[in-house]
């Protein structure tokens, strides 16, 4: 339940879709500003702005999408303590975009799973909340690639975070963290990167 600004279901199988140069504002009452649901293929999201999404789940959800680009988008200051975007899924790429919350602190570009992922060339500026690029072992991870980003800012928690669950009985027990590459970042008056 909930209100959408653009939703698609998990049941529709989607692909080779193009969504450009729009302004996704929740005006501090819809719940989530973008939720794809699984079966998502070949998307672009380019030049888009969310912003004021209230939701106790993430603004943009982005759950099984395969062959996602999203560029140059702005992900700003939920009215909720929700991630401003969470992302499962392959193939995916998060290049050039800007993520900010100064306020009401909560996840940034979170996962739960990724396969073939680049996040490069994105900027955190004075950003407050948990782990401004969290992969959190909800699922195995594979060949992620966090290049050339910026955090600047970043008053709480840390700049990169990765979340594993040691315990052997726990909800991530059997989930991995393969081939991540964290190259070239600057941090700038912010958090760590803990792995």
């Amino acid at each position: 339940a909930g209100t959408y600004i653009i939703q698609k279901d998990s049941l529709l199988v989607t692909s080779n879709l193009l969504i450009r140069n729009l302004t996704l504002d929740g005006n501090n009452i819809s719940s989530f500003l973008l939720t794809l649901n699984g079966n998502s293929y070949d998307y672009i999201l380019e030049n888009l702005v969310f912003m004021r999404g209230k939701a106790n789940g993430p603004q943009c959800y982005l759950v099984e999408c395969h062959n996602l680009v999203i560029r140059n988008c702005a992900f700003e200051n939920p009215a909720s303590e929700g991630d401003l975007v969470a992302i499962t899924g392959s193939m995916i790429t998060v290049d050039g975009c800007f993520f900010t919350r100064t306020s009401i602190p909560g996840g940034g570009l979170t996962s739960g799973r990724l396969d073939e992922c680049k996040i490069i060339n994105c900027s955190w500026e004075d950003y407050n909340g948990y782990g401004a690029i969290s992969l959190e072992n909800f699922g195995s991870f594979d060949n992620i690639s966090i290049i050339g980003n910026s955090f600047r800012n970043a008053r709480k928690g840390s700049a990169i975070l990765t979340v594993v669950d040691s315990t052997p009985s726990g909800a991530s027990a059997g989930h991995t963290h393969n081939r991540i590459s964290i190259i070239g970042n600057h941090l700038i008056n912010t958090g760590s990167i803990q792995l």
